[in-house]
């Protein structure tokens, strides 16, 4: 799919957005909105994308999207639907298209988002999982597995033997140690299943330490914060270095600062690289 590498390539400015879970007003009216006003034709949304290939729904969007001239790149949320995923055209080079404006980020992917290095492994698991019916609305496929985490890596080390290093890396989940300031969620879990999101947790933030990103973002736990994440990280020389990672959480659909902003982020890599600003706020 050299087209979609090449899309990505030309990208100087992109929209960064949380869990959207099929909300087609706030896609429309926020999303949408924000792309034009920045002038930008890229939105790169950090998982539970909600909307399901070939429902009316997945169509009317991508039909909003055509009109407006802007491509949805997304990661894996942990409520997709995964049987619908397989069932869609081939992956190619690490992406899968499954529509004319909406590309799905295969876990795993490295790749150019103008002149900048950038990862992307989607998957978390579900803390609500015993409220969820396996092969309706939940799939096992949501937890990053093993192979996802070295194919990250793998792809990563070439680029660390050249000398380069993850910039930007897109997640749904954060890398355990991070402290995520989050409401309760009024049910107490299943011990097992919350064991299981921690290893998720565990295994990302394993790939984290190996890659090094100098940013993070990820959605999710549906609240805003940034923070910081310490890596360590031993290179192909066998010097271990500390790195940080600046962690940026974004919150999902129908959601407003005190400001009355929608959490929204806008990356510009012209800007990174000329001063290191790595994202701003949209307002």
């Amino acid at each position: 799919m050299t087209h979609i590498r090449e899309h990505l390539k030309n990208t100087t400015k992109a929209v960064i957005a949380g869990d959207w879970h099929g909300n087609y007003s706030w896609v429309k009216n926020k999303a949408v909105y924000m792309c034009q006003r920045f002038d930008t034709d890229t939105i790169i949304q950090l998982g539970d994308f909600g909307f399901i290939p070939g429902t009316s729904e997945f169509t009317k969007l991508d039909t909003l999207l055509g009109k407006k001239g802007v491509t949805v790149f997304f990661v894996d949320g942990n409520h997709e639907p995964f049987d619908t995923y397989r069932a869609r055209p081939t992956v190619e080079d690490g992406f899968q298209q499954l529509g004319t404006n909406i590309v799905r980020i295969m876990r795993g992917t490295v790749f150019d988002l103008g002149g900048t290095h950038c990862l992307g492994l989607g998957g978390a698991g579900s803390i609500d999982r015993q409220y969820r019916t396996a092969g309706k609305d939940w799939f096992p496929d949501e937890y990053i597995t093993g192979v996802d985490a070295e194919a990250a890596i793998t792809n990563t080390r070439a680029l660390q033997q050249e000398g380069h290093r993850i910039d930007f890396m897109f997640t749904h989940d954060a890398p355990a140690g991070i402290n995520i300031p989050m409401e309760r969620i009024g049910y107490t879990p299943n011990p097992r299943v919350e064991a299981a999101c921690n290893m998720n947790r565990i295994l990302l933030g394993s790939v984290v330490n190996e890659v090094a990103p100098r940013a993070l973002f990820h959605g999710h736990y549906h609240t805003q914060y940034t923070s910081t994440y310490t890596t360590r990280h031993t290179q192909p020389n066998g010097i271990t270095t500390l790195d940080d990672v600046r962690v940026i959480g974004l919150p999902k659909d129908n959601t407003h600062d005190k400001g009355g902003h929608p959490g929204f982020w806008l990356l510009n890599t012209t800007l990174y690289q000329q001063n290191g600003t790595i994202a701003a706020k949209m307002v």
